[in-house]
């Protein structure tokens, strides 16, 4: 078998190869934040009111907003004016609002449709389909199917890129993701609606795992965190660019087209990369693996000797338990995950923290519309409050290591999301306390960031290359079903305003409890196979020798024979 970590040493561990493709592949996380967040704009609930006769608001010489608060009762609950029932009125011998409008009288559920605000945009999904009132759940489940769908591509394509490679999935799921992403764009009734959407998720899933584990494996140890922080920032850029898109594009159909025309360029980026070459060799495609490594050593303005390959080539010998665990076949599945004890556990915590961390990364995200002040200032100060904790994710989790940085993160994540709830209860009409409130909220999404970045790294570190889509898989589907329960949780503030903060608090102790039960993976080099996982979960211990690059200084050499304790 050949080792790629130790070719890293020959061809360099981010040179020009590495460097081009990680800025290529990444740019799929500006797509990905397109599609995940765009509803905070194209799912805007405006303010409405039930359709009436029109000669009444002329008659009475109302603004559109004094019309609503005129005709709509007021729901205490919810804190706000009723857009689904109207008091009974009349036009006729009539001289004010108190003669033309019945407020003693039950109020009427809305019979002639509904009438937008449309101030703020001129349409969205929820006005062109009606999804208020009774039908308000069809949003939820709209949103939720996304996250489904994001959930079956995880599934799918993990173990697709473990067989396949990732290049061929990452050409395959983004072209398919592009057709979906222009269902979208034309969709006119909700049925196809929501059909585009999971279909777009389910495909855009197996490019957010192909690119992913492709740029960490062709880098070095040192440059792993990096490149998996860097990674991700190219996400709030996107929504923050989708900021920039929706304040000038105010109907949701030309904002998605935008959206998806600027994504098209990564088609030709993920066609033109090599495979990871970390994957061929793994998989017993030496010459394909040689072939890749040379192309990149060249870009890199390396060149490569027998020497090299010499160092690079192991031979190992099977033992009864490797010839069980590791597979000639290279057939590996999702089952893999779960066989023996030890990968079992660690795998079940790993699924643990990404339930939690999407569950309250997009239960902060989604509920943009509910914070105080402008919806596209605040969904950009989401964006650039994401960016910061990442850029601070890059030296925390090298400090501290990954394990410490993921329990922060979520005791972090839970100590904003409880504050800035009590202060949006006391606010009132207190503009201090509603800015404390929102102050609060971006600490909350903050500690959430540093969870995201923290949790790849950890996931693809933690899992052999054998099977390490499959467990990025396994993670992501775990963190789809909390990104599917966000929306449902949101929801429950329509009933009680606090719920959802205080769900997502108690949830983020529990899974930064959980995070020191994790080993550490800081500095150490990438696992090949089950067997090398399976005892450094065992024992608690891994050689660097057997782990970390090799270098050519004596220093170097000493430090590789060093134990990391974990």
């Amino acid at each position: 078998m050949i080792k790629f970590e130790v070719l890293l040493d020959e061809i360099g561990h981010f040179g020009l190869a590495q460097i081009g493709i990680f800025l290529m592949l990444s740019y799929y996380r500006a797509f990905a934040a397109f599609h995940s967040l765009a509803t905070v704009f194209i799912a805007y609930e405006p303010k409405f009111r039930c359709n009436v006769s029109g000669d009444l608001q002329e008659h009475l010489n109302l603004t559109k907003l004094e019309m609503i608060e005129e005709i709509s009762p007021f729901d205490p609950l919810a804190n706000q004016y009723s857009g689904c029932y109207y008091y009974p009125y009349t036009v006729e011998n009539c001289s004010d609002v108190s003669s033309c409008i019945n407020k003693t009288a039950p109020p009427i559920e809305c019979n002639s449709g509904y009438h937008y605000d449309r101030s703020v945009f001129t349409e969205t999904v929820i006005s062109e389909f009606d999804l208020v009132c009774d039908d308000y759940y069809l949003n939820a489940i709209a949103t939720s199917i996304y996250q489904v769908g994001n959930f079956i591509g995880s599934i799918v394509f993990g173990n697709f890129a473990d067989r396949y490679g990732r290049k061929l999935t990452c050409v395959i799921s983004f072209a398919l993701a592009l057709a979906c992403s222009f269902g979208v764009v034309y969709s006119h009734t909700m049925s196809l609606y929501i059909l585009f959407r999971g279909l777009t998720a389910v495909f855009a899933y197996g490019t957010a795992i192909g690119t992913y584990v492709y740029i960490t494996e062709v880098v070095g140890v040192k440059q792993r965190a990096y490149v998996s922080v860097g990674y991700h920032i190219f996400y709030p850029m996107g929504y923050i660019f989708q900021s920039l898109i929706a304040y000038y594009w105010r109907d949701w159909h030309d904002l998605m087209l935008i959206c998806t025309l600027v994504s098209v360029p990564l088609l030709f980026f993920c066609v033109i990369v090599p495979e990871s070459p970390r994957w061929l060799f793994s998989t017993g495609r030496d010459e394909k693996g040689k072939k890749a490594v040379k192309l990149m050593a060249r870009i890199n303005g390396k060149k490569l000797d027998e020497d090299s390959w010499k160092k690079a080539t192991t031979h190992e010998k099977l033992t009864p338990e490797k010839i069980t665990d590791d597979r000639d076949d290279g057939k590996y599945t999702t089952l893999d995950l779960f066989k023996r004890p030890n990968m079992r556990r660690m795998t079940l915590n790993v699924m643990l923290q990404w339930f939690v961390m999407n569950l309250v990364f997009y239960g902060i995200s989604l509920n943009t519309e509910a914070l105080a002040g402008n919806l596209f200032v605040n969904n950009a100060l989401n964006g650039a409050m994401e960016i910061i904790a990442y850029i601070f994710s890059i030296s925390l989790i090298n400090k501290v290591g990954r394990r410490i940085s993921l329990f922060g993160g979520s005791l972090l994540a839970s100590f904003g999301l409880l504050c800035s709830s009590l202060f949006l209860e006391v606010a009132a009409d207190n503009e201090t306390l509603q800015t404390l409130s929102v102050v609060f909220a971006m600490i909350g999404k903050f500690g959430s960031s540093v969870c995201n970045a923290t949790i790849y790294t950890v996931t693809v570190e933690l899992f052999p290359t054998v099977i390490r889509s499959n467990g990025l898989g396994i993670g992501s589907a775990s963190s789809r079903v909390g990104g599917t329960l966000a929306a449902f949780v949101i929801a429950l503030q329509k009933y009680i305003r606090w719920l959802p903060n205080l769900i997502l608090g108690v949830l983020g102790i529990i899974a930064a409890g959980a995070a020191l039960m994790l080993p550490e993976t800081r500095g150490c080099g990438m696992l090949d196979n089950i067997s090398e996982a399976e005892e450094f979960l065992r024992k608690g211990t891994m050689q660097k020798s057997k782990l970390l690059t090799h270098h050519s200084n004596s220093r170097d050499e000493k430090e590789e024979e060093e134990v990391i304790n974990l």
